[in-house]
């Protein structure tokens, strides 16, 4: 990851979750931006401990093209995902706030808000594909579709929607 990947991932996946809440209607922006900002808490808790036993962790991870979960989990005992469910349960964070971090990759998953667990993790999906530099990981675009429906979107709404969002707002630099 490099220097500032994880607060531009951060701050670019909250932009695209608000603007996907404000097009497909289905979620409150500002909620979404919210999670959206906070679906990757854990990583910035496990970042301290790894940056220190393990500087070179998430270099190596993604040159070897290995699973940043079962890395995190086989080194750590926990993943980042897990870690941020718990944070959020510390902090008593709302139900659909911690159940948005907890499922993000996994919206169907999703207890309280699936429709929220699913606009992240669209965001999610589109700042890994479509804005590339700073993340580590990789989310699987299997069972796309099936995840569009709780959003009101198919392939070529989806399409849409993505031509609508700021790309180039996200990669100007000096934006964050």
């Amino acid at each position: 990851m490099t220097k500032g990947g994880l607060y531009h991932h951060a701050v670019s996946t909250a932009i695209v979750s608000e603007q996907i809440a404000k097009l497909t209607g289905r979620a409150a922006p500002d909620v979404a931006y919210t999670a959206g900002l906070l679906h990757d808490i854990g990583k910035v808790h496990l970042d301290q401990y790894v940056s220190a036993a393990a500087p070179m962790f998430y270099c190596e991870v993604y040159e070897e093209g290995r699973d940043l979960l079962a890395v995190e989990k086989s080194l750590l005992g926990i993943t980042h995902i897990e870690a941020g469910m718990r944070l959020a349960e510390l902090w008593s964070f709302p139900p659909s706030l911690t159940d948005a971090i907890a499922n993000h990759g996994h919206p169907e998953l999703a207890q309280h808000d699936k429709t929220l667990a699913h606009v992240i993790h669209l965001a999610d999906l589109l700042i890994l594909r479509f804005a590339p530099g700073h993340e580590i990981e990789m989310l699987s675009t299997d069972g796309l579709e099936k995840r569009l429906q709780p959003l009101g979107l198919d392939k070529n709404s989806l399409l849409e929607l993505i031509a609508g969002l700021p790309w180039k707002m996200l990669g100007t630099p000096g934006f964050f």
